[in-house]
């Protein structure tokens, strides 16, 4: 039976702050009373991509909104689409303009982050999905692996010729937590499920997905994901009634009625933790890697015509892993290696499961 059922108990911002323990953690969140008094803080956003991404930038961008509206103490400002040779002037001028904290938000402004942390030593930074700090300098991320497990839990229920795509951006151990994960999770519920993989060598490749999305078609492949920041994947699989799967953000309206859901990412309680940090004098470096069981990882509501079964069989995977019920790299050559921030399954991984076709590139 087909429903429109919804994820349901998706976590807010408030769950997030009042919810997470741990030293590390609870200083990501900061204090969560009283917000008056204190200086005003400035944060500026560095963005690689367009704030109407519909994906990666966008969802940054919504909780930069989100925290400048809640926070009377709190301005913002950004700079979207910009590229690697522009990263370091971008983030120089913001330093020069007197913002307290700078948050880069890719990977491939981590050299130039690093830089201007050495630079400006009297400024603090923030990188997202880097791996370098400084005394200036913390690094965070979110394990979307989480939700794309669930999504995969789901596909396996939903394949009837049990192939299953993925279009990744380039192969880095993001994009390989994605598609191990996705097809480890196909795998909970289908044992016979299997997982192509398709590179763009690109985050934002509308018209790559459409040709990937066809051929998958036409190769009776007819469940596909992708980790790129455009909704072309999800709304060419609606064209060729295949299901689709996008991320970061909720892909619904394009992805219309073969629209599964998305991982949604929550970075409202990182970045206002870290802003009243700065307010309250009580900013450190930190490592931050979070996901379902923090509540920076959600499922959108799932699309109009998705089974119940397959709905039931997401959010009961999703339910395991906020519990710790549920490793997702359990019965993987994954399985005893550190899954925690800075380890290897987060800084390293580059090979592919089983259920994953052929060969890394």
């Amino acid at each position: 039976m087909k429903g429109s059922n919804s994820s349901g108990g998706k976590w807010n911002r408030r769950t997030f702050l009042a919810g997470v323990g741990g030293t590390g953690i609870a200083a990501l969140a900061g204090c969560t009373g009283d917000d008056g008094g204190g200086a005003e803080v400035q944060a500026a956003f560095v963005f690689d991509g367009q704030i109407g991404d519909q994906g990666w930038i966008h969802s940054h961008n919504l909780s930069r909104e989100l925290i400048e509206e809640e926070n009377d103490w709190l301005d913002t400002a950004f700079q979207e689409d910009v590229s690697p040779e522009e990263a370091e002037r971008v983030i120089n001028d913001f330093v020069e303009a007197g913002y307290d904290i700078i948050f880069t938000t890719s990977e491939s402004f981590e050299e130039q982050t690093a830089r201007a942390a050495e630079e400006h030593p009297d400024t603090y930074f923030e990188s997202c999905n880097g791996f370098e700090t400084a005394e200036n300098l913390s690094r965070y991320g979110v394990r979307v692996a989480d939700g794309r497990y669930c999504i995969g839990a789901a596909a396996g229920l939903l394949t009837e010729t049990d192939r299953l795509g993925m279009i990744a951006g380039f192969p880095v151990p993001l994009s390989f937590r994605d598609i191990n994960s996705f097809a480890l999770g196909a795998q909970s519920t289908n044992p016979d499920a299997e997982v192509e993989v398709r590179f763009t060598n690109s985050w934002f490749a509308p018209q790559d997905a459409t040709t990937i999305v066809n051929d998958f078609a036409s190769e009776d492949i007819d469940v596909v994901c992708s980790n790129l920041d455009d909704t072309g994947t999800v709304s060419t699989a609606n064209d060729e009634e295949i299901w689709g799967s996008g991320i970061y953000s909720s892909m619904s309206d394009p992805g219309g009625d073969w629209y599964l859901t998305n991982p949604i990412a929550s970075w409202e309680a990182i970045y206002e933790g870290r802003c009243r940090a700065v307010r309250d004098d009580e900013w450190e470096t930190q490592e931050v890697w979070v996901g379902m069981d923090e509540g920076a990882i959600t499922l959108d509501d799932f699309g109009p015509e998705v089974p119940d079964e397959a709905i039931d069989a997401a959010l009961e995977a999703r339910d395991g892993i906020r519990d710790g019920e549920i490793n997702i790299w359990e019965g993987s050559q994954f399985e005893d290696e550190d899954a925690g921030v800075g380890g290897p399954i987060e800084t390293e991984m580059d090979e592919y499961v089983d259920a994953v076709v052929g060969s890394p590139p």
